[in-house]
């Protein structure tokens, strides 16, 4: 990365070094097919490595209903905690 930055009447042209990376989220050994039997529990796990302040969110593909968003459950069926 290279930024320009003004100096009297000319540009000082600087290369970038030191920045941090950064490190975005990643899904960690989520599976991607979940088998329960019916009227059983099922347990959709997600573990995210570099979350930092942003959180999951699970939401019902048909009419894109959210279900939950980090810890807050959107839902009044019981089925979902």
């Amino acid at each position: 990365i290279v930024r320009a930055k003004r100096r009297s009447s000319f540009l000082e042209w600087k290369e970038l070094t030191d920045l941090p990376e950064i490190e975005h989220p990643t899904f960690l050994n989520t599976p991607s097919i979940v088998v329960a039997k019916m009227r059983d529990s099922a347990f959709l796990p997600c573990s995210v490595a570099n979350l930092g302040d942003k959180s999951v969110t699970w939401m019902r593909k048909r009419d894109l209903h959210i279900l939950t968003a980090g810890i807050l459950t959107y839902s009044a069926d019981e089925r979902f905690k």
